[in-house]
């Protein structure tokens, strides 16, 4: 597609999208890894945080929990730092994150980082509405941070 409609600026990402859709984990990984070497390359950062979100959700999948959550954590701390030009890469690594994390029960994980995504989104007040957050991640961090004074 990106041949046949002249899409070249989009290849890394479109690469990115196949990692995001594989059937197959460990394929889903080796295309997150390609498209991460090839936004460091091109020095893309937008591209390189996706990617490394890509890797750290596959990993979870995988069973490799701890690699693959402290990539997501990578990609969180370095895309909330202002690190990429915009702010779908926020999204998109916070909804890896999340949902991993979720996937892994890594409950206070995903309560640090709903606490940052909070505190990142100031007056903009970004809101996960309900029906949108999967049910372990509503019902248990929401808990935690309700208990926890600012």
């Amino acid at each position: 597609m990106v041949d046949d409609f002249e899409l070249e600026p989009l290849r890394d990402w479109a690469l990115l999208t196949k990692a995001l859709v594989a059937d197959d984990p460990a394929a889903g990984e080796a295309m997150a890894r390609q498209a991460d070497e090839i936004a460091r390359r091109s020095g893309d950062a937008d591209l390189e945080l996706c990617a490394l979100s890509e890797i750290g959700a596959w990993l979870v999948e995988l069973g490799r929990v701890q690699e693959g959550v402290s990539l997501l954590d990578v990609a969180m701390a370095v895309s909330l730092g202002g690190e990429g030009a915009s702010l779908n890469t926020v999204v998109y690594t916070s909804c890896h994150t999340l949902i991993s994390c979720s996937r892994a029960a890594e409950f206070q994980r995903v309560a640090h980082w709903v606490r940052a995504i909070d505190d990142f989104s100031g007056p903009m007040r970004v809101s996960f509405p309900a029906q949108d957050v999967p049910s372990t991640v509503r019902r248990r961090p929401l808990r935690i941070r309700a208990s926890t004074s600012r």
